[in-house]
Formats: C-alpha cells, sequence, structure tokens
C-alpha cells in the first residue's frame, strides 16, 4: 500500500480532528484560518483515532484500514450531505491587522524552510532513541502484528514503563495498519506534522492577542528552539548536553503542544468568553492525559483552573463541568480502568508517602539547581527561553495578577511543581534521574512559557503605549 497507505493514514488522523473542530465551532466564531484549523486539527485527530483503537481492542474489534476509517467516512458523508453541516457559518474574522511586510515575509519563509527540513530529514532517518524504541514504538510494532491491544503482550513485556498511555503507539499503529507493514519511516511522519501543527497552533493564539508581525516574530522564535526540533525532526550532531541529536519518535513533543494548545485556548476562553475556546482547551487537557502520565497531572490542573475561573466569574457552573468532566473522563477513564483491572502500575506509586518525602527533602538542592542549570544555561537546548519568560514576567508585573495570566502561570508553575515532587519520591538514583529526564520535562513547558512570554510583552508594549488595538474585544 505505500505512499497511499501513509498519505489515507494522514489524512484521517486530519479528517476526525476537522470534524471535532467543526462540531465544536459550529458557527465559525473563532476565526480559525485554514491551516491553524489544520494544525489543531491534526492533534485533536491523534487523540481521537487512537481513542477509537484502543475501544476497538477492548470490544475485540481487530485493526483494519476499513474499520477504523468507516467511522470517520460515515460521519463526513452526514455532516456535508444533510442538513446537520449545513447550519449557519457566519464565520467571525479576527481584527483588521496590518499588511505583510517584508520582515514578515523573510520570516514566514525561514519558519517555512524549519518546518521543510523537518520533513526531509525524518524521512531520511531512521528511529535512534531509547525510548522510541524500547517504549513507544515497539508497542505499535505489536498492536499491529496482533492487530489490537492484546493483554497478552504486556505480560511478556516487562515493567518497562507498561502504565504509560497508548496514544503515540496506537497512532503509529494505525499508520503501520494502513500502510500494510511496519514501516518507521512512515510513522516517523507523525513529527513533523506535530512540529507544524505546534507552529500554526501558537501563531494563530498570538494574533489573536496582537498584530500579524507580532505574531509571526515570535513563531519563528518557537520553530528555532533546538530541543523542539530535536524531538520534531531531529539533527545529524550531538546536541547542547544530549547523548545524541535526535529524539524523534518520543512522545514529549506531542505532549508539550497538549499543554501548549489546552492552556492557550483556555486563555482565550478567558479573555473572549467564548464556549468553543474552553471545549477545545478540555480536548487538549484531555488528549495530554492519553499521552503520556504528566500529562493527567495538567489536566487535573486544567480542571481545577478552569472551573475556579468559572466560579470566580460568577457563570453559570452546570454546562461546563458536565463538559469538562464527560470529555476528561472519556480519555482518562478507559485506559485508567484497563491498567487497574490487570495492576499495571507505576514505579512511583509505592512511594507516595511522606516518610519518603521527607526521607528524601535532602534532594531539593540537587532538583533545584538542576531546573535553574537546564533553564538558564542549556541554551543550546532552549535558545533564550526561560531567560524571555522570566524577564517578560518582570516587564509585566502590573498585569501579571489579571485573572488570565494568574490562571495560565499557575498551570505552568503547578506543572514543574509537580515534576520536582516526582524527582523527590523517586525510586531511582536522583542524579541519573534528573540526567535522563530534566531536558524533556522542561520540553513540556517550553512552547507554553514562550506563549505566555508573547503575551506579557504584548500586554506590556500595550501598557506602554496607551493602545489597546492589539488587544481582541471580549464578547
Amino acid at each position: 500500500m505505500g505512499i497511499a497507505g501513509l498519505i489515507s493514514a494522514l489524512f484521517l488522523f486530519f479528517l476526525s480532528g476537522f470534524l471535532i473542530v467543526k462540531f465544536i465551532d459550529r458557527r465559525g466564531e473563532l476565526g480559525l484560518g485554514v491551516l491553524p484549523r489544520l494544525g489543531a486539527a491534526f492533534m485533536l485527530g491523534l487523540g481521537a483515532v487512537s481513542l477509537q483503537m484502543f475501544f476497538y481492542s477492548v470490544i475485540s474489534i481487530r485493526f483494519s484500514p476499513f474499520g477504523i476509517a468507516l467511522p470517520w467516512v460515515a460521519i463526513t458523508i452526514i455532516l456535508f450531505l444533510t442538513p446537520l453541516g449545513k447550519g449557519s457559518q457566519k464565520t467571525e474574522a479576527l481584527p483588521s491587522k496590518s499588511g505583510i511586510g517584508a520582515f514578515q515575509i523573510v520570516l514566514t519563509a525561514l519558519i517555512a524552510l524549519q518546518v521543510i527540513y523537518a520533513f526531509i530529514y525524518t524521512s531520511l532517518m531512521p528511529i535512534n532513541g531509547w525510548d522510541a524504541w524500547a517504549i513507544w514504538f515497539l508497542k505499535a510494532k505489536a498492536f499491529f502484528v496482533d492487530k489490537g491491544v492484546e493483554q497478552l503482550f504486556f505480560e511478556n513485556y516487562g515493567n518497562s514503563h507498561i502504565d504509560y498511555p497508548l496514544m503515540i503507539p496506537l497512532s503509529a499503529a494505525w499508520i503501520y495498519t494502513a500502510v500494510g507493514s511496519i514501516n518507521e519511516f512512515a510513522a516517523k511522519a507523525l513529527y513533523p506534522l506535530q512540529y507544524a501543527s505546534m507552529l500554526l497552533i501558537f501563531y494563530y493564539v498570538v494574533s489573536r492577542l496582537a498584530d500579524r508581525q507580532f505574531a509571526i516574530l515570535f513563531t519563528f522564535l518557537l520553530s528555532l528552539t533546538p530541543i523542539v526540533m530535536v524531538h520534531g525532526a531531529g539533527f545529524p550532531v550531538k546536541v547542547s548536553v544530549l547523548y545524541m541529536g535526535d529524539y524523534t519518535g518520543y512522545a514529549d513533543l506531542p505532549l508539550a503542544i497538549y499543554f501548549l494548545g489546552a492552556a492557550s485556548f483556555f486563555y482565550l476562553y478567558m479573555l473572549e468568553g467564548r464556549m468553543p475556546f474552553l471545549i477545545l482547551a478540555t480536548l487538549f487537557f484531555a488528549v495530554g492525559a492519553w499521552t503520556k502520565n504528566e500529562g493527567l497531572t495538567f489536566a487535573l490542573l486544567g480542571a481545577v483552573a478552569m472551573l475556579a475561573f468559572i466560579i470566580s466569574e460568577k457563570k453559570p457552573l452546570a454546562k461546563p463541568l458536565i463538559l469538562i468532566t464527560a470529555v476528561l473522563i472519556l480519555f482518562i477513564a478507559p485506559w485508567s480502568i484497563y491498567k487497574a483491572h490487570y495492576h499495571y502500575t507505576s514505579e512511583y506509586a509505592g512511594n507516595l508517602s511522606l516518610q519518603v518525602l521527607a526521607s528524601n527533602f535532602s534532594r531539593l538542592g540537587t532538583i533545584f539547581s538542576s531546573f535553574l542549570k537546564y533553564m538558564f544555561a542549556a541554551i543550546g537546548l532552549y535558545n533564550f527561553t526561560w531567560w524571555l519568560f522570566f524577564a517578560s514576567l518582570a516587564l509585566n508585573a502590573r498585569s501579571i495578577f489579571t485573572k488570565p495570566m494568574i490562571f495560565v502561570n499557575f498551570l505552568l508553575f503547578a506543572q514543574i511543581g509537580i515534576y520536582i515532587f516526582v524527582y523527590m519520591i523517586s525510586p531511582s538514583d536522583i542524579n541519573w534521574h534528573i540526567a535522563t529526564s530534566i531536558d524533556r520535562l522542561l520540553l513540556h513547558m517550553a512552547p507554553l512559557a514562550m506563549l505566555v512570554s508573547a503575551a506579557n510583552i504584548n500586554m506590556f508594549l500595550r501598557n506602554f503605549s496607551g493602545s489597546k488595538a492589539a488587544q481582541v474585544s471580549p464578547q
């Protein structure tokens, strides 16, 4: 099936996600352009198709191209050939922006070159990263061979992160199923598409806050962040303190994108009050929890933040509460129940006690110094992302205590706090654990940190000039 199978597999991710976005934004009020809509659709499609495949496994439906594609094709036909898909589409445009100048053209071209490089390099190099081999893609191969998620596989797999969620392995298994064979180069196409989707989502959100030139500048800065490209495509040489230059095939880049999408759509909801933004935010929180265990804590923090904001605004709570609960349960409960049934637990479960926390208190110095070292000294990984983030907090000091910024910063700092807690209870040698994971934990937060930096600097410039033209008016 080859190329045709790969194209059909990727198309299904876009199609399923597009249908979800279309259902959420039926009136077109969010002003999502074609490209940002595709970026959001691809990331949501990964979650939707992989969850569908897990449900198939639970009810013993074998994986097949026809069986997996059929529901989405049927929904498409219903949506576009019946009155259900022909409701009012008033597509609300964004406020007028400044024209396109030479500066914007140059930056856009450079961003495009980064994306082109990601696609070319990914198609040339095999999987290199150990976790990609031993965790994510090994499971994908087994699911393809078994035509489903089989408990027998986990019995023989060992204890190497047996509790990890299955979004990435099932997404790769869908590509193998559509292609008709295990083809790692085909499955690697997921990663430059994730990289491009991240940039499109990021640009859309910042352009909602500021003018086009400002949005393109910060999108360009994000596109140049080395740790992002290391996971989105890879480099032929070792990068900074990392032991190699290619981490394609991990789950950390998609998790970072879900964190970015969840927090930024929530931020737009707080600014504009549009319900579709809240729904999109909830979906990104939920799919993040289906991607890695770290996403579960972020989703729970997100639920708390969203509900707290709604309560603080004295808005009706019942409908958002039902929505948030239902979406999170949809993506979190199936795998959680499956794990509980077969007793798949994390290596941290036995260390969740005050006694362990107290006995490891001496680790705090090592943990904090490591975070500071990677944030501020590992320029080869993060450029000046974290320098810019903290500088923007200082610049925008007069506005960072506005409600939207409080909640977004809460999500970022609380998640880092969770990571510190995990290091405190880790059963592994703390120096080894930090050395092999902290770069990826900070990757999870880096796109969001860049988004917060853009929002802070935009607010500072508006306050400095006394202009509010860059801000989209709340609904």
